[in-house]
């Protein structure tokens, strides 16, 4: 009678290739969700470049930035189609996930001649990178416009408490705290409500 040998793994053998594998794929989750933060960061930029290219070319026809609400909706004769944020109206623990317009009458008190947008970056990288370096008021944000470390009247820092499209807003440091917390005059705009 021959003997025939099965051949076959043991179960420690088949615990550490199990292990090596888990370990493995937790590698390339972390490494893929890294990248789509940065590609949905890339496109934050991409979207609000645009919105600041029909802000200027408004100011360009108008000598005027446009005032939040109604006259917002002009720079969409410049932009076809104003963007959302690609994880649009979810909330984060430090702001919002919102693209935010903002604008501010000048040092010398002339109107609608330094403006604000803003939004969420949610890769680390970029926030200390981009957002934190950009010259805002929100190390959160990314920040684009004219005189952006002009805090004392026009606080766009955001948290995180949505209610409906609502969206507090809270002073930032440095914020003359006699003007009081965020008055409606200088409250951002969310962009996608036009």
């Amino acid at each position: 009678m021959i003997k025939t040998l099965q051949k076959g793994f043991t179960l420690i053998e088949l615990l550490v290739v199990i292990t090596i594998i888990g370990i493995l794929a937790t590698g390339a989750v972390t490494t893929f969700t890294s990248q789509i933060q940065k590609a949905r960061d890339t496109t934050r930029i991409s979207d609000m470049k645009a919105v600041q290219g029909g802000v200027e070319q408004y100011y360009q026809d108008d000598g005027r930035y446009p005032t939040k609400g109604t006259s917002f909706s002009g720079v969409t004769l410049y932009v076809a189609k104003l963007p959302k944020d690609p994880k649009n109206g979810e909330a984060t623990t430090n702001t919002a996930f919102e693209y935010f317009y903002n604008v501010a009458d000048d040092d010398n008190g002339i109107p609608e001649q330094e403006y604000e947008l803003s939004g969420t970056f949610e890769n680390g990288g970029n926030l200390t990178k981009k957002a934190a370096t950009d010259g805002g008021d929100d190390d959160f944000r990314l920040e684009i416009g004219i005189d952006l470390d002009d805090t004392t009247d026009k606080p766009t820092v955001v948290t995180g408490a949505v209610t409906g499209n609502l969206y507090a807003c809270v002073a930032p440091a440095g914020w003359a705290a006699s003007s009081g917390n965020c008055a409606t005059a200088v409250n951002p705009m969310l962009i996608t409500t036009q």
